[in-house]
């Protein structure tokens, strides 16, 4: 069970009724003009709900905070967990007894019930450690395929602007400015998809003349993708950086870029335009030295052009890092001619810095993971003809990625005394690996744009996998295989 989910959606419930019932509430006329366009799925219409529940109860703060100041706690639910009276105005004590009744956590619920009052525990701590403790207020919006998550994120990004406006100050529950992140390229279904947030219509979650105002001030970007041997990305005159440059020259606000990690390049400018070294993390030691590490991109070939460039950022750095061991780059792939030798023959000749610099392939540094991390997900698939149908079975599905984080996962588990140990179970995988499949769709029109079928859809219920076998009226067909980590394989029939 999710006491997180039941809560947030209990106090989302209440609130919401309450702003429907006051005729002044900013919220009460924006959810009644959503209803009476119809346009949102009720899955889109209760995470709109949820999202402004967050804005203007939660005020944007962590979940963990919302805990702690009793946001999420009921009365009456509260009541019907054992040892309620135990942690009389302790939210925290509060949560967690539902949290580890709900999920079987005896062990815990045994330390909790003795130690109320954290004397042996911080509670605190431990909540925050158990909603994994972001620097940052993080919300994940979790919906079915097909629900709509694209037009949702869209309808989140107008809602941010128009109270932005509406408000006319700065308010940092609501953002000016939004980056859209894909996963990498290899995962080409989802990148295509989010373009379609152009076709949202902000008319569908307000007001006409509260839309248009909006329509006149948004500018939504796709950056362009960038050939993995262009030096000049690294530059002030990559295409990218120049068309956020541009569009910032004459605006701060409205602005919406898509893209994906592999375009972004983590550079900052000082007042003069100057390029710095952003991306040279320190790693500290025990006795305060630290090795800074310059990471090439994983697309990137190391070459003597892009050894020059790394060298003058660290000459520019020589003064500030005076307590680094040495300065580390790391590159996945580099040029036959580059290694340590040609590296320390070039410091040599240029003499410009007393720092060592050093070379570390990134094979091998993941070592044996590396398959793990780069092999793309798969399935078995059986298709034969049956009758006058097409009958598809996944026979087997299987994902590097999920093996290597459930191993790391039961890895932590088995270590005495953490958290983890605690918390759950062992996680197996079958020999199938269904399992891991949260949704199934079909696409049988072949156009560019995908068309899922509803009558062939197949989604994972919440202790069921998928069925794993599907009939189909046409034997010409794509088939769109989404896992429990959100990421998609598309298959087509003729290469099955």
């Amino acid at each position: 069970m999710n006491p997180v989910y039941s809560l947030l959606s209990h106090s989302v419930e209440a609130w919401v009724r309450q702003e429907k019932e006051n005729s002044q509430s900013l919220v009460n006329g924006l959810l009644k003009h959503i209803e009476a366009r119809g346009k949102l799925r009720p899955p889109q219409k209760e995470a709109v709900q949820t999202y402004l529940w967050i804005k203007f109860e939660g005020g944007n703060r962590k979940l963990s905070q919302m805990i702690k100041d009793g946001l999420l706690y009921d009365e009456q639910t509260a009541r019907t967990y054992q040892n309620y009276r135990n942690f009389g105005e302790s939210y925290v004590g509060h949560f967690l007894n539902q949290f580890f009744q709900d999920n079987g956590l005896s062990n815990l619920h045994r330390r909790l019930v003795n130690d109320p009052w954290g004397d042996e525990t911080d509670w605190g701590n431990f909540l925050d450690e158990l909603l994994h403790d972001f620097d940052y207020a993080n919300y994940l919006f979790s919906l079915p395929m097909g629900a709509g998550k694209t037009f949702l994120m869209a309808c989140f990004i107008y809602l941010d602007l128009h109270f932005s406006l509406l408000l006319q100050k700065r308010d940092e529950r609501f953002a000016h400015n939004f980056v859209i992140f894909a996963p990498h390229a290899a995962k080409t279904a989802i990148l295509p998809s989010l373009r379609t947030i152009r076709d949202f219509d902000p008319e569908w979650a307000l007001p006409k003349a509260d839309a248009d105002r909006l329509r006149r001030v948004v500018s939504i970007e796709v950056l362009d993708s960038l050939g993995s041997k262009r030096r000049d990305k690294l530059h002030g005159n990559n295409p990218n950086l120049e068309k956020v440059n541009r569009l910032r020259q004459t605006r701060d606000f409205g602005m919406v870029f898509i893209t994906n990690a592999e375009k972004v390049v983590l550079e900052k400018y000082d007042d003069r335009g100057q390029a710095h070294a952003d991306s040279l993390r320190k790693r500290s030691q025990a006795d305060g030295s630290y090795t800074p590490l310059k990471v090439s991109g994983i697309r990137e070939r190391l070459t003597k052009e892009l050894i020059d460039f790394y060298l003058e950022e660290i000459y520019k750095l020589d003064d500030a890092i005076s307590q680094a061991n040495a300065i580390v780059i790391i590159y996945a792939h580099k040029a036959p001619k580059i290694d340590q030798k040609y590296l320390n023959r070039l410091l040599h000749e240029i003499s410009k810095t007393e720092l060592k610099v050093k070379l570390a392939a990134l094979d091998d540094l993941l070592a044996e993971r590396k398959d793990a991390f780069f092999t793309p997900d798969g399935a078995d698939i059986r298709v034969r003809k049956q009758k006058n149908q097409c009958k598809v079975e996944i026979k087997k599905y299987y994902s590097p990625y999920l093996k290597n984080k459930i191993d790391e996962y039961n890895a932590r588990k088995t270590q005495s005394g953490t958290i983890e140990q605690d918390l759950s179970k062992r996680v197996e995988i079958s020999k199938e690996g269904l399992e891991l499949i949260e949704a199934v769709q079909f696409d049988t029109t072949l156009k560019k744009v995908w068309k899922s079928n509803p009558a062939l859809e197949g989604k994972a219920g919440a202790k069921e996998k998928i069925k794993g076998a599907y009939l189909l009226d046409a034997d010409k067909f794509k088939l769109k295989i989404r896992n429990i980590a959100g990421d998609e394989i598309i298959l087509a029939s003729d290469d099955l």
